[in-house]
């Protein structure tokens, strides 16, 4: 006879059913490195546990191998510039220069001297001027001694913006080589308890804070986001949680209210109760110095003791 799970049961049941799922989220990525030898320390950097992301991973395996110029296409915040840096390291480091083609005052280096690796950010936002000084350093660059790689970071496919006139063809096809799209992390929702984890252990260490680790509730909420912003704003709502002044409990008032002396005597009593007595930890934890305390301390023992009755002499027999 099969005994019925009654509700309760079901819901603590549901509920270690979902830590064990985040924990064991969280740790894939660790266990994915340990179980591919050809992970370099520089892969490593990437914390993940979706097979999308271990897919990219061996893409940088191949365009690292390669002097082919590599173009890679994603949402602000994917991590373009982290596998561009993961390239630049895999293929033997050398230079790493980065151009944001936003800026129309970024110095442009002398084509002639370029060595290692040539990052353009935001290529899809050159202006048709740079987009014309940079095809000249392109130019110049592939009859050097030693041609630079050249990674390309875009938020959007350039083949619709040279359909449109809005990028030159003869640009793109200088640029062209290995392509690879980063998908948003919202469709790769695995590695958001991995990357919240990840990025809480490096930002305690970072501010020097002891704070246990997330919670399984807190892993499912985070991972049920949208996450516009993809993996930076992820770590920046890390940081700020981090950083942020706890929020003051909720008090709760009967129906009669107490005096302002009352209510900070209570709170006092309740920090030196929390704090062993310690007089320091409980300064602290009110928000108040140590001498403060020690200064109401020492007022609320002279009230005590001026409404204690006087003992006359000879009163005690």
């Amino acid at each position: 006879m099969t005994r019925s799970i009654h509700r309760p049961d079901r819901d603590a049941l549901r509920r270690r059913i979902d830590r064990s799922r985040a924990a064991a989220i969280a740790s894939v990525h660790v266990l994915d490195r340990l179980d591919d030898p050809a992970t370099t320390p520089a892969q490593r950097r990437v914390v993940h546990a979706s097979r999308a992301m271990a897919d990219i991973l061996a893409w940088v395996r191949l365009a690292a191998k390669t002097l082919r110029n590599a173009l890679v296409i994603g949402e602000p915040g994917t991590g373009k510039s982290l596998l561009a840096e993961i390239i630049h390291a895999e293929a033997g480091g050398g230079p790493f220069q980065v151009i944001d083609c936003r800026s129309e005052d970024f110095p442009l280096p002398d084509p002639r001297t370029l060595r290692g690796t040539l990052v353009l950010d935001a290529i899809d936002r050159a202006s048709p001027a740079l987009q014309a000084h940079l095809l000249r350093i392109l130019l110049t660059a592939t009859h050097a001694a030693a041609r630079p790689r050249i990674i390309s970071l875009a938020q959007r496919p350039l083949d619709p913006l040279v359909a449109g006139g809005r990028f030159r063809g003869d640009l793109h096809a200088r640029l062209q080589g290995h392509q690879l799209v980063v998908p948003p992390l919202r469709e790769r929702p695995s590695d958001i308890p991995a990357l919240a984890t990840a990025f809480h252990g490096g930002l305690c260490r970072e501010l020097g804070i002891d704070r246990p680790a997330l919670p399984a509730q807190e892993l499912t909420e985070l991972t049920a986001r949208p996450w516009p912003g993809n993996v930076r704003e992820l770590e920046e709502v890390l940081r700020a949680r981090l950083v942020a002044p706890p929020r003051d409990p909720d008090v709760v008032f009967g129906p009669m209210l107490p005096s302002i002396r009352c209510c900070i005597d209570a709170l006092v009593d309740e920090a030196l109760r929390r704090c062993g007595g310690r007089q320091g930890a409980a300064a602290r934890m009110i928000g108040i110095t140590p001498q403060s305390l020690s200064e109401r301390l020492q007022r609320r023992r002279q009230r005590e003791d001026s409404c204690l009755p006087a003992v006359r002499s000879g009163d005690d027999g």
